[in-house]
């Protein structure tokens, strides 16, 4: 990067401030989720057809077809345990393409309580007490509508052995990174079953007071320079 590139615009500002420790020319552009706001719950429950006297939870296991064979069987097992504690909860799952729609209905078979729909992540998060995670942005979009995630990841043992070998922070979940503490739920690999999911939601409580102020946090975070200053510094290349 030194050697071919002119200039880097980041979306987050810690990865500015780590170009700008090795002296690359940087800066941060900022990130569309400075902007989102929550959706209207009474446009969800009429678009999505949902009773509004149950509670919802949203699981996003992911858009690769790799995190969902590893992630959504915890995820059904989890709501498999959950429900029969709760039956007042619905599971909502947003799927971002047909062919991850038909495998992610194919492994949670047919299930009452499971509603799974295409292009809807924003509204279920929206309308949800929280989320399980698959670590991404995902999880910082969940964290920034005030859907505390539990955020979690599981890959193949090999995988997880490199990776944990080329890690050095302590977080993995973009909403603790930006935060620098460990504000959400995280539970990687041999922690990642549907046992400690159910746990965690314990620790939920202490978020939810707090979800406006850490969204404010998160949304001051993400705001940098913006496109049209960007494109002045691309100009003056």
């Amino acid at each position: 990067i030194l050697k071919y590139i002119d200039l880097t615009l980041c979306l987050f500002n810690f990865e500015h401030k780590f170009y700008q420790e090795v002296g690359h020319t940087s800066s941060h552009l900022g990130h569309p989720f400075s902007k989102i706001e929550k959706i209207s719950k009474h446009y969800v429950f009429d678009k999505f057809q949902l009773d509004q006297a149950k509670k919802y939870v949203s699981v996003l296991p992911g858009s690769r077809e790799s995190e969902i064979k590893y992630m959504l069987p915890i995820y059904k097992d989890f709501i498999e345990l959950h429900s029969g504690e709760n039956p007042d909860y619905i599971y909502l799952i947003p799927t971002s393409n047909e062919k991850l729609h038909k495998e992610i209905e194919k492994i949670i078979g047919a299930n009452k309580n499971v509603i799974i729909r295409m292009n809807s992540i924003r509204e279920f998060l929206s309308i949800s007490e929280f989320s399980v995670v698959t670590s991404g942005t995902a999880s910082l979009e969940s964290a920034i509508l005030e859907c505390p995630p539990i955020i979690c990841y599981k890959t193949n043992p090999i995988n997880y052995f490199i990776i944990s070998k080329m890690l050095k922070v302590q977080s993995v979940g973009l909403p603790n990174l930006l935060l620098r503490k460990q504000i959400f739920p995280e539970l990687i690999q041999k922690e990642c079953n549907s046992e400690n999911i159910n746990k965690a939601i314990n620790e939920l409580d202490r978020i939810k007071s707090k979800s406006s102020e850490i969204q404010d946090e998160l949304k001051q975070g993400l705001c940098g320079i913006g496109p049209n200053n960007a494109c002045k510094l691309i100009l003056g290349l």
